[in-house]
């Protein structure tokens, strides 16, 4: 990490002191950007930003933002400078964001991380910044392109401010629907009581669910977390430190399934047989870890690890398909349990992206709320973590136009 500056400044303490005054800027932006977002607190834009379209452009996301987050207390949000780099518009800081807060109706503690991206020009301007706030900047996934200041292009920058606006129109009618179809489902089926609207039998023990929630609420935020069953593996290996891998959110999951007691389904000499997908006789899947040369594709991606569980039959973990929202009506019911598992697809085109697991379910203004707690890691820019975040508010959820969501009900984990 480069957090100090640079040796050149070092000899020069003028440029010292004017490198120092840009990274606080950007710093200092990141922490007022998500104190206003959860606390509504006034950034004074005008004086920080190049751009008006930028400051444009940073309102109108906060206004959704203060619109689709909950009442928090006790929010606090720290800073940690990964990197810099100098460009042709000025310092590119690369910062580590991490909050803590409890929800204001049940006391909930809560908490997330981020891996911002901020660019500051002449004058400690912020020229750019991008943080993945699950909304709309998905049109640059790899982060700031400081040669390309979209900023500068009014049509760009009104395209920006559009999407945005049109989110928060979504995220109205989404809870609308949410509503409405609470309503229509208690009125189908009004004998049916709560219990037995439940996800499927399971022979899981709340003692297994527990550990796995634990051990989640306790890792989740680590730069190098702890295995979940260190005698099957002995050490915790950061998927988003893999250029060919997404981020780290199933690897975190299935991790967590060992902390709940899960084995492994592996052929006999899976600490030297390479990656599996299943055995080429019986067609049995896998899932286990080994090294990263030798693991189950079921291990750490998105859909087989989602293939795996649903379709396995023998020993190891189990479970089924359920419907999820994350938001029920109390004579709705809910279709998952603490220590089930939820994924997102953030296109809805049927190709699921993100895992997470559910560590809480709380009950506000009349209505259940599913807490999620999940990953991608500390390499990748946007998400890090989310730790018991009300569904609808992590960030790992994209816009409610287009994202689709599953969870799996566990049934067994040996």
């Amino acid at each position: 990490m480069t957090g100090s500056i640079s040796a050149a400044a070092s000899e020069n303490p003028s440029k010292a002191l004017t490198e120092e005054m840009s990274k606080n800027s950007a710093e200092s932006f990141i922490r007022d950007y998500y104190s206003s977002m959860y606390l509504n607190s006034e950034m004074n834009l005008e004086s920080r930003t190049l751009y008006d379209t930028f400051s444009e452009y940073i309102e109108v996301k906060l206004d959704y933002l203060n619109y689709v987050t909950s009442d928090v207390e006790n929010f606090k949000v720290s800073t940690e400078l990964k990197s810099k780099e100098e460009t042709e518009n000025g310092a590119l800081f690369t910062i580590w964001a991490e909050a803590s807060f409890n929800y204001a109706d049940s006391g909930v503690p809560a908490g997330f991380g981020r891996t911002a991206q901020v660019l500051v020009g002449n004058g400690n301007k912020i020229v750019d910044m991008c943080i993945n706030d699950g909304i709309e900047d998905c049109f640059r996934e790899e982060g700031i392109e400081p040669s390309r200041i979209i900023w500068s292009e009014s049509a760009t920058a009104k395209e920006r401010v559009s999407e945005i606006s049109f989110c928060k129109q979504s995220f109205i009618k989404y809870e609308q629907e949410q509503m409405n179809a609470s309503k229509i489902y208690n009125e189908a089926v009004p004998s049916l009581n709560f219990a037995s609207r439940l996800a499927a039998p399971s022979s899981l023990t709340t003692a297994q669910r527990n550990k796995m929630v634990t051990y989640a609420l306790n890792n989740v935020a680590k730069k190098s977390p702890s295995s979940g069953n260190s005698s099957l593996v002995s050490t915790y290996w950061d998927f988003s430190q893999a250029s060919s891998v997404a981020g780290d959110c199933t690897n975190f999951v299935s991790h967590c399934l060992l902390a709940g007691g899960a084995t492994f389904i592996a052929p006999a000499d899976y600490k030297k047989d390479g990656i599996k997908l299943y055995d080429n006789v019986t067609k049995k899947m896998y899932w286990y870890y080994h090294d990263t040369d030798n693991r189950a594709n079921a291990w750490s991606d998105v859909e087989t690890f989602y293939s795996f569980i649903t379709k396995n039959k023998g020993k190891g973990p189990k479970g089924t398909y359920k419907v999820f929202s994350g938001k029920y009506a109390p004579n709705h019911g809910y279709e998952a349990v603490v220590g089930d598992i939820v994924q997102i697809s953030y296109s809805g085109n049927g190709i699921y992206n993100h895992t997470m697991i559910i560590t809480n379910i709380t009950f506000e203004n009349n209505y259940y709320y599913v807490h999620v707690t999940g990953r991608s890691g500390s390499n990748v820019i946007g998400d890090w973590y989310d730790k018991d975040t009300k569904f609808s508010e992590s960030q790992f959820v994209d816009d409610y136009k287009n994202g689709t969501y599953r969870s799996i009900h566990l049934t067994s984990l040996t």
